[in-house]
């Protein structure tokens, strides 16, 4: 048995979507240095797939927490050790089983599958497993978090044991996002091969560095070490970055792809010209109210405050001007573990109340909040500049900022005394998220959005509960029932991934238990 030490503590979660996660990666350099990988196809594969995404990651490290449209690209390359099913059930990938030891969620243990190989040909066994947390917990951008993570032990070549100095219900969850991508030891010896994708993991396919030309198009070829020959349907798969919605849509009319990230925007005619336009539920967009102390802007202090400004925004008017169909307007925060269906409708659309509260509570004429907006490729800025009409109505003046890149807008949310306010959206679709882990995203007091270090004593009494909970699912119930009533965010509406989809692919599935399509299980027809 051998023991490293690796303490971590939670950083941006790849929950809170694209930029937020992307600005803080390292820079991303294809080494030269590395083997190009054989070209050759497994038995029968001999097609090529060629795929459209509408952003590039800024690594192709899993460490670096990188999330967005762009996440399918990983899962080519590297298979977690638990996998989400499409109904959103987790279940064997590099691990075949799991549990936590004892009591009080601190200490977990999975065992390996014997039979997975990285691309170079290296086992994926237990003590790969702790050199790729030992390095993970080092990453200036951590993924999402065990909590304090003690020690990982090597019990034997096919068993790793996690202790924890903190309780943690939702480690199982956690290893089947990019945490659980195990990378190999010659990746994580010498990160620049990750970063380009010159060493990855074990996944059914790997990086061609020759051929990669990182931000712009990559090529992957499989991995001749892979598992399960059977998943290895094309003989090679390129991925390119297309960043305009309508170049998109065109590359899939034109067969110059097969498949592409849709948009709201791009949607009907993607249908029109016959692809096959596939959706599914995957998180909430929303704007978080940062400033819950009234640092800044002492109105955002008030309860009834928040609460007006939640009744002052006609989100069904908003879903149906702008995304239709590919949305729903919802009152609450959380989709995953916690969700409470009928807190959807808690606020109803009442502007004329909203202006009794806000004079009740000392502001007939308003005031200003300043907020930081991320930009959805999918919709653009219009979601935030509809809710500020809608507040404007009511006397209330929202500010927008949209910073020019990932790295200002990670600034921006980081920044004391300026802004009040975070538009964020939250992929927590199905199992992807829970509310123990949003609350330690943006309203804990150590979170990464939470820059007042405001804290509700409530709320943080019923985390530390559920934290240890053996099922914590009632005690993250009442903390979304919490927080919808304190009003700690203004929920927008519940946002939707889309793909087309043209007639050579088959196999495309994307649920709301699992709304990022998995592009090994596609197929030529």
């Amino acid at each position: 048995m051998h023991t490293v030490s690796a303490e971590t503590r939670r950083s941006a979660p790849p929950r809170i979507m694209f930029a937020l996660l992307a600005a803080a990666t390292l820079a991303v350099s294809a080494c030269s240095s590395a083997s190009t990988p054989s070209t050759a196809a497994a038995e029968g594969a001999t097609q090529t797939l060629t795929v459209g995404i509408v952003e590039a990651p800024l690594s192709l490290d899993p460490s670096s927490g990188a999330a967005g449209p762009y996440t399918p690209m990983l899962f080519l390359e590297y298979a977690p050790l638990i996998t989400v099913a499409p109904s959103g059930q987790l279940e064997p990938g590099l691990a075949t089983s799991w549990h936590y030891v004892g009591s009080g969620n601190t200490n977990f243990e999975l065992t390996l599958r014997q039979d997975a190989r990285f691309a170079d040909g290296t086992p994926v066994n237990a003590a790969a497993v702790e050199g790729w947390f030992e390095y993970n917990a080092k990453s200036p951008a951590e993924t999402a978090s065990l909590g304090v993570l003690k020690s990982v032990q090597t019990i034997g070549n096919w068993t790793v044991d996690f202790q924890l100095a903190t309780p943690n219900p939702e480690i199982p969850l956690i290893l089947a996002s990019n945490w659980g991508m195990v990378a190999s030891p010659a990746g994580v010896a010498k990160p620049s091969l990750l970063a380009g994708g010159a060493a990855g993991g074990a996944g059914p396919y790997q990086v061609v560095p020759s051929q990669t030309v990182i931000g712009t198009q990559y090529t992957y070829v499989p991995n001749k070490y892979y598992y399960d020959k059977s998943m290895i349907k094309y003989a090679k798969i390129v991925v390119k970055i297309i960043t305009s919605a309508s170049s998109l849509l065109e590359a899939a009319e034109t067969g110059e792809i097969d498949a592409a990230y849709g948009s709201t925007e791009t949607a009907a005619a993607a249908a029109a010209a016959g692809l096959k336009v596939y959706s599914a539920q995957s998180g909430v967009n929303q704007l978080v109210f940062t400033d819950l102390n009234g640092t800044v802007q002492k109105a955002l202090g008030n309860v009834s405050v928040r609460q007006a400004l939640n009744m002052a925004v006609d989100r069904a008017a908003i879903v149906q001007g702008i995304v239709g169909k590919y949305g729903s307007p919802t009152s609450e925060p959380e989709l995953g573990a916690g969700y409470i269906p009928s807190l959807n409708d808690y606020y109803s659309y009442n502007p004329q109340e909203a202006k009794s509260m806000l004079a009740a509570a000392g502001y007939p004429n308003g005031f200003t909040i300043s907020v930081v907006s991320w930009v959805d490729p999918s919709v653009g800025v219009t979601i935030l500049d509809a809710v500020a009409k809608y507040l404007a109505a009511v006397g209330v003046t929202l500010k927008i900022y949209q910073p020019p890149t990932g790295s200002d807008f990670v600034t921006a949310t980081a920044t004391k005394g300026t802004y009040t306010g975070v538009q964020i959206l939250t992929n927590i679709g199905g199992t992807g998220s829970s509310a123990v882990e949003d609350y330690q995203d943006w309203l804990g007091p150590t979170s990464i959005l939470n820059v007042y270090k405001s804290n509700d004593p409530t709320l943080a009494g019923l985390y530390a509960q559920a934290l240890s909970a053996s099922n914590p699912v009632p005690l993250e119930q009442a903390m979304i029932q919490r927080e919808v009533t304190q009003a700690d965010t203004l929920p927008i509406y519940k946002y939707e991934f889309l793909w087309y989809v043209g007639k050579n692919v088959g196999g495309f599935q994307m649920t709301t238990g699992n709304p990022q399509p998995d592009i090994a299980e596609w197929y030529p027809t």
